[in-house]
């Protein structure tokens, strides 16, 4: 078979990649079968993120464990949904918190929702979020979540607020907290016809307590 751009569509659509598709026509293809749903959730990825993949700290239905480094706070969050697992990959950034680490004090909230449940969950002590936990149930195609939340005496929160829903159900998320803002805070709601959920975050700046 000689390569021209309708084989090229037709063997693609057949579950084929053509690795000659861009080198032009009048040259013998290289067929190689590929897993389809392997490729779209690549591309996927590589559409919504970029060319550098995302480090997912998590597997499809497995536990979920990521802390910041000591003295940061999560400052960017990216995730993308599976629909045959019903489940979600996830990813975080972080950055400083501006507060000196030798006053910082942490700890974890425990679980804050049961499974198919609301989540409304705010950090106490005018806390930010420097981690998280998470189980995933196959039965209720859900997890339940533990956050880690990092304060300091004589610091607190100020000028806070929910953000929009960042992401529909079975789609991408990413969102980046905006500069001079904290992630203190979440929000969420979980579909169960989607098996799904959408998600808001309580976003505040840090200050020195009395400060103007």
């Amino acid at each position: 078979m000689k390569f021209d751009d309708n084989n090229c569509d037709k063997a693609f659509h057949n579950g084929y990649q053509i690795d000659a598709c861009s080198q032009g026509k009048n040259q013998d293809p290289i067929l190689v079968q590929v897993n389809m749903k392997h490729f779209a959730t690549v591309l996927l990825t590589l559409t919504l993120f970029g060319c550098a993949m995302s480090q997912w700290v998590n597997d499809l239905d497995g536990t979920l464990d990521f802390n910041c480094p000591f003295g940061e706070t999560i400052s960017r969050v990216q995730s993308i949904h599976d629909n045959d697992s019903e489940d979600r990959l996830w990813a975080f950034e972080c950055k400083p918190i501006p507060i000196d680490s030798s006053d910082l004090t942490c700890q974890n909230s425990g679980y804050v929702n049961d499974f198919d449940e609301e989540i409304t969950f705010n950090c106490p002590f005018n806390g930010v979020i420097s981690g998280t936990h998470s189980e995933h149930s196959n039965h209720d195609e859900d997890r339940r979540w533990d956050f880690k939340c990092c304060e300091a005496l004589n610091y607190c929160t100020t000028n806070c607020y929910f953000t929009p829903e960042v992401n529909d159900y079975d789609g991408p998320m990413d969102y980046t907290v905006d500069t001079d803002y904290y992630i203190s805070g979440v929000a969420s709601h979980h579909d169960n016809g989607k098996e799904d959920r959408r998600w808001r975050f309580f976003v505040c700046k840090v200050i020195t307590c009395g400060a103007n």
